[in-house]
């Protein structure tokens, strides 16, 4: 059987790790699937038997990393024929192109790497995005996530694969209880950064509440602005309508108990807790960009809107349109080509057109 390494810098809760698990679950039945994790090790929930596990945080210099693996692929006698390494983020990615060139190789892009960075370390995260780019080059191959992103990347002299990010379907189980009240249920799930705009959300929010829409508000998620978030919350004395709840591992009842799930993220690779959401059947209401007009063509009461200013017309026109529902139900909205099942046989078809390429 032939080999598939996953690079992660650490295996914890966050988004891509997530991805690298997903992928790790749905190739060992068909390769041998070994993810090293270069630093701390705190999540194996949910990784399948029979996948290895390899904890390299002992090995704290960079370079000693790269040999270490390199031993590990002789030691296994690993090639370009019986082996592909999977690099996810940043410094996996780095490891990734200085390893030994006997195998195949290739990175899975998870989001807007140049805004991120830039974000995060202002000047600095420039530069680190200039020798992301470079470090791609070196590894050739990438995965992307949306057309967005296969359209980014294509001017770049990449071998780019395009493959929906997906989320693990049978790992979702929730409690079918809705929410029987009147008012408008609002979800927001991410970190609580300037990208992702909660602050945004929140100010909109609160104005509808003071104007007597009848809304209830619940934030899931950690960040910077989470001291902010509930100073805020407590100023205005609207404890009773908005909840800030912090991380939640499994937030699938909080998502299908929900009436709309609002991210208003400036960018981002395609977010987890929007597929998460469609498939439970809680539509969406997301900033128009990257891919996200294909994340809902199959959600008659989701809505994109354009900008800062549009997103509070959005919510009014759903609390006005969409909160009367039938709240007895939920059917999936996930589009055919974010399901699992599909994605899935792309990545296994990516994967051996790679092994089998000369």
């Amino acid at each position: 059987m032939k080999n598939i390494i996953i690079i992660i810098p650490a295996l914890d809760n966050t988004s891509p790790i997530k991805g690298a698990i997903s992928y790790a679950n749905n190739l060992s039945s068909d390769f041998n699937v070994h993810i090293i994790s270069l630093f701390k090790i705190q999540n194996y929930e949910n990784i399948k038997r029979g996948i290895n596990i390899y904890d390299f945080s002992k090995y704290k210099n960079f370079f000693f990393k790269v040999i270490c693996i390199n031993r590990f692929i002789k030691f296994n006698q690993l090639n370009d024929k019986n082996c592909l390494v999977i690099s996810f983020c940043l410094y996996a990615d780095f490891i990734n192109a200085f390893i030994t060139k006997k195998i195949k190789k290739i990175s899975s892009i998870r989001g807007n790497y140049e805004q991120n960075y830039k974000i995060r370390f202002g000047l600095a995260g420039v530069v680190l995005a200039f020798f992301h780019k470079k470090i791609l080059k070196k590894i050739k191959n990438i995965i992307v996530m949306n057309s967005f992103m296969k359209k980014k990347y294509s001017k770049k002299n990449y071998n780019i694969f395009h493959i929906n990010n997906f989320i693990e379907e049978n790992n979702i189980s929730f409690k079918k209880k809705l929410n029987q009240n009147n008012d408008l249920n609002i979800l927001f799930i991410g970190n609580l950064n300037k990208n992702k705009k909660i602050l945004l959300l929140l100010e909109n929010i609160i104005i509808l509440i003071n104007k007597q829409y009848k809304i209830n508000f619940t934030i899931l998620g950690e960040g910077h602005f989470k001291n902010k978030i509930n100073s805020t919350i407590k100023n205005y004395n609207l404890n009773s309508k908005i909840k800030n709840l912090g991380f939640i591992k499994k937030p699938f009842d909080m998502i299908y108990q929900s009436d709309v799930l609002i991210l208003p993220s400036l960018f981002e690779g395609t977010s987890r807790a929007i597929l998460e959401s469609l498939f439970i059947g809680t539509p969406c209401i997301l900033r128009n960009t990257n891919d996200n007009f294909n994340l809902i063509s199959n959600s008659e009461s989701s809505l994109l809107f354009d900008d800062d200013e549009d997103l509070i017309k959005k919510i009014i026109f759903f609390y006005e349109n969409f909160n009367n529902n039938d709240k007895k139900t939920k059917n999936c909205l996930l589009p055919n080509s974010f399901r699992e099942n599909n994605c899935v046989n792309i990545l296994i078809k990516v994967v051996n057109n790679l092994l089998n390429e000369k």
